[in-house]
């Protein structure tokens, strides 16, 4: 850990060089603060998508509405959870409870849903909003 901790001192008062110019940042900026569009990770090759933000909710409700791999909870699931966790820590050997628990959150929450823009699809997607001759 001290080799860490010398490798954040050592570097910490190197100025950041940015890597965009004042008018990109500016631009970026713009796009964040858009209520219109949704700027989402791509599902793959690391890429940024910018959608109509009504098209991104669009597909949101139509992959919640799937039924076949979500369903409406009728209460938060997380207090059931973390029970169920705690009575699994105390039947394990009491050496590993410690290092269990490390990897336990104190105040555990529900995840965020979102969706990934599938990209490698967009060719198919483009071809099936063409008007067909």
């Amino acid at each position: 850990m001290a080799h860490f901790d010398a490798f954040i001192a050592a570097n910490r008062s190197k100025p950041v060089k940015p890597n965009l110019r004042p008018q990109e940042r500016k631009a970026i900026g713009s796009l964040r603060r858009n209520p219109d569009i949704t700027i989402r990770p791509a599902d793959k090759g690391g890429a940024l998508t910018i959608l109509n933000t009504a098209d991104y909710i669009k597909e949101v409700e139509s992959q919640l509405s799937n039924q076949v791999f979500y369903r409406t909870l009728t209460q938060n699931p997380v207090k059931l959870l973390t029970h169920q966790v705690d009575l699994l820590c105390r039947n394990i050997s009491a050496s590993s409870t410690a290092k269990v628990r490390e990897f336990i959150p104190i105040q555990p929450k529900l995840g965020t849903f979102y969706t990934l823009p599938k990209i490698h699809k967009l060719p198919t997607l483009i071809a099936s909003s063409l008007p067909t001759p």
